[in-house]
């Protein structure tokens, strides 16, 4: 691990911190004190949690304290969930990409949250349209238009590709998260690096028989256990359907819930009365990190299912596992790779329920089978996953970042637009440049095509001298002119701004969206006439540039009205139409509408 040295050395961390009730939170709490050992650590949190803590030597700042400093040159070390904790970090995480660290496979709810919660179903139809292209505008359209979306979605549609494509490294818990992540982004950098397990102290905690009599469970009744938010994933009214099937062939038990209820998503406390288990369960709400150790430690079984599989590895189930406790899981997923002496595994098929009885009356009836697989999974835990080996996978993959630049994906210039009433002083410096008689072309009048900025990467093609000129009085002197047939061989996201000037094949268009980084532009200058024919060429290019994946931002295809009135007779405008477009999305889209266009007579 590279130990700390200076300013470059260290990390930016962004992710919740206790006492937030989230359990990203708590694990990267328990982290960050190996980590800090090794290198300097900031933690970014969010505006509004100015009660976060973090270990000792861990400098913790605030959002809006991070924007007010120069932190750009640290990797920055992302810890993303499935949940509107993370929202904050999304901006940052687009503009200094770093070492990503997915807990959750898909984001989908994620981008749920900060679309449509906010009352951005345009955004939430865009984004689909970007990472999934004609299926996903359909089913951005379908919702739009309809309110209507099946829930597969948040688990088949993992909303991840543009944040993988961006980052320097990606960091997972488990095989099946990496094949998930690859099967997005093929050449991102991936580490595994198992979830951790840091054993709590247990000074002032009650034992396992205290804390049942706690909760008023006799001596002779079983303990099921689940733990953590209850989901409709969490599949907890399954087993209360299991259990109530089986209730006479059980022994008296109490199936104890600890987590915070979604009643909006599923309706336990109305299922509970509904099978008649209200004698039979507790349910406890969210519970603090002490009693949440003193009830897995106290539990008999811990029913710990996950259905459909996001690809996230359960947090509570590892605690579950490192504290010995005897899990029954879905065999499915980052679950399937617990090995098998380490936890009870079921299958999922149409007989789930059955098998997930018969396995928990064989349970009740053989404490020696119970105590022999919590102990094979505390030996797993301290093996595989103890905090120690985290914090040097953490190390690893944080050295690889450093060695990875970010990745041509995002256009991340910022555009400077000059508009039509303000482009005065470039109007003079185009005509002194031009000479004598030269006139203005439209697209330089309406401002298509924006002033340099930073380090935009441009290329040409197509235009001769006059509009070399007026590139370079907009700043763009380095822009690099290629021939059409060489677009093939640029990079994959290695352009910012493309400006075409003449016709575009779609065979064209598509190199072009292919060497076009995400929310770069094109600007496509199209020489015709306003009348006859040309006017469904018109019509095509611009269903064309649609087609494959840009969003028009700009057009102008007639004399375009001026805001200065002293331009009203300029006689510079020629008969080109011209278009400013944004490239949305990698895939080939479904073909426009034809285009309702007022042609000058």
């Amino acid at each position: 691990m590279t130990a700390a040295g200076g300013a470059d050395e260290g990390i930016v961390v962004f992710s919740p911190m206790p006492p937030r009730a989230n359990g990203i939170g708590d694990y990267c709490f328990e982290l960050l004190g190996p980590l800090a050992r090794a290198m300097k650590c900031t933690v970014v949190v969010e505006d509004g949690t100015d009660t976060a803590i973090a270990p000792a030597d861990v400098a913790i700042i605030t959002e809006s304290e991070y924007i007010a400093r120069d932190l750009g040159h640290r990797l920055h070390v992302y810890q993303v969930g499935n949940n509107p904790d993370h929202m904050y970090m999304l901006p940052h995480l687009s503009r200094v990409p770093g070492l990503l660290v997915l807990h959750d496979a898909s984001l989908h709810y994620l981008l749920d949250c900060t679309t449509v919660g906010l009352g951005d179903s345009a955004g939430y139809a865009t984004a689909l349209a970007a990472e999934y292209g004609a299926a996903g505008q359909v089913l951005g359209a379908q919702f739009c238009e309809w309110g209507l979306r099946d829930e597969a979605m948040f688990h088949i549609m993992p909303m991840t590709g543009a944040m993988l494509g961006a980052a320097r490294g990606v960091l997972v818990h488990s095989a099946f998260a990496a094949s998930k992540v690859l099967a997005r982004a093929p050449a991102a950098h991936v580490t595994i690096v198992p979830h951790h397990f840091c054993a709590p102290a247990c000074d002032g905690a009650p034992g396992p028989a205290e804390q049942r009599l706690l909760l008023g469970i006799e001596p002779g009744e079983l303990m099921f256990l689940s733990l953590g938010f209850v989901t409709r994933a969490k599949q907890v009214d399954t087993a209360l359907r299991a259990l109530a099937a089986r209730r006479h062939e059980l022994p008296p038990f109490r199936y104890v819930i600890a987590g915070e209820l979604r009643p909006h998503e599923l309706d336990i406390e109305a299922l509970v009365d509904e099978l008649g288990l209200r004698a039979h369960v507790l349910l406890l709400g969210y519970v603090p990190e002490a009693a949440f150790f003193a009830l897995a430690r106290a539990a008999d079984v811990v029913i710990n299912l996950r259905y459909p599989i996001g690809g996230e590895t359960s947090g509570t189930m590892i605690r579950a596992l490192g504290c010995g406790a005897c899990v029954v899981v879905v065999d499915r997923g980052p679950f399937a790779e617990i090995p098998d002496r380490a936890a009870v595994k079921l299958a999922w098929d149409g007989t789930f329920q059955k098998r997930l009885g018969d396995a928990l009356v064989r349970l009740s009836a053989d404490a020696d089978a119970r105590a022999r697989i919590g102990q094979a999974a505390a030996a797993y835990v301290a093996a595989e996953h103890s905090l120690e080996n985290a914090a040097a996978g953490y190390g690893h993959a944080i050295d690889a970042a450093r060695g990875h630049p970010p990745p041509r994906w995002a256009s991340l210039v910022d555009w400077q637009i000059a508009a039509p009433s303000s482009v005065h002083a470039e109007r003079t410096a185009g005509r002194q440049a031009l000479g004598p008689g030269g006139a203005l072309p439209r697209w330089f009048l309406a401002g298509l095509v924006p002033l340099a900025a930073g380090t935009c990467r441009v290329a040409v093609i197509g235009g001769g001298q006059r509009e070399k000129t007026l590139l370079q009085v907009l700043g763009h002197a380095d822009a690099a002119f290629v021939p059409a047939h060489s677009v093939a061989n640029l990079p994959s996201r290695s352009i910012d701004l493309l400006i075409l000037f003449g016709e575009c094949s779609p065979r064209l268009l598509g190199y072009i969206n292919e060497a076009v980084a995400f929310g770069g532009r094109l600007v496509l200058i199209l020489g015709c006439h306003a009348q006859g024919t040309d006017t469904e060429m018109v019509r095509q290019a611009a269903s064309d540039l649609v087609t494959h994946g840009f969003t028009i931002n700009t057009g102008c295809y007639e004399t375009m009205p001026s805001l200065n009135p002293q331009d009203e007779d300029d006689g510079d405008l020629d008969n080109s139409a011209c278009w400013s477009a944004i490239k949305s999305t990698e895939f080939d889209l479904p073909r426009a509408a034809p285009l309702r266009l007022q042609v000058a007579a």
